[in-house]
């Protein structure tokens, strides 16, 4: 094994769901955090300008999300057959900073190549009705509706900014079980 290579890293989660049904209505709720930390040593082909040092590269990741959804179901029937109505909320949000890359020599940093910070933040929205139209046939249709916030700074003048960005993507699906009683209720 090379000396000058390794690394470090960790990762921790902690969720809590939660939910509730009563009289065909119902809720859920789930939250969740996450810290992860990346620190990789690499060593790297000498170039012309690094010949007399035997250098090597780090890259650093430390990276966090929190994230909360939420859903709401009640009963909608279209024909008489069990339907329901489903609506929901997402708010997570990625905060990654730095990502960082690092000359190395013999494990110890000694030149900043890049480290920026990067934060992404993204809500949605959906809406869901799924209706059994036979003991075989049942149909989903549904609406989500995304915004994504963007930002990123780096360290050094230049390319920093921010974006956002949405889309509303619509979804049907057609569930066809009429063998061994896949889709029966």
């Amino acid at each position: 094994m090379d000396p000058t290579t390794g690394g470090r890293s960790h990762r921790y989660s902690l969720s809590v769901d939660a939910w509730s049904r009563h009289g065909g209505r119902g809720w859920a709720a789930l939250a969740y955090a996450v810290d992860y930390h990346l620190d990789l040593i690499s060593r790297t082909s000498p170039t012309r300008s690094t010949r007399t040092t035997a250098t090597g590269s780090s890259n650093t990741t430390v990276a966090g999300c929190t994230a909360v959804i939420s859903e709401y179901d009640l009963p909608a029937s279209l024909n008489g057959l069990d339907g329901s109505l489903r609506a929901g909320a997402e708010l997570r949000m990625d905060d990654i900073a730095p990502v960082a890359l690092y000359r190395t020599f013999a494990r110890e940093r000694f030149e900043t190549i890049r480290k920026d910070d990067v934060r992404q933040t993204q809500y949605s929205a959906y809406v869901i009705h799924d209706q059994r139209w036979t003991d075989w046939l049942r149909t989903e249709a549904g609406l989500r509706f995304d915004y994504l916030d963007f930002s990123g700074r780096q360290r050094s003048p230049g390319n920093s900014g921010g974006e956002t960005d949405s889309i509303a993507s619509p979804k049907l699906t057609v569930v066809l079980g009429p063998w061994a009683e896949t889709e029966s209720s």
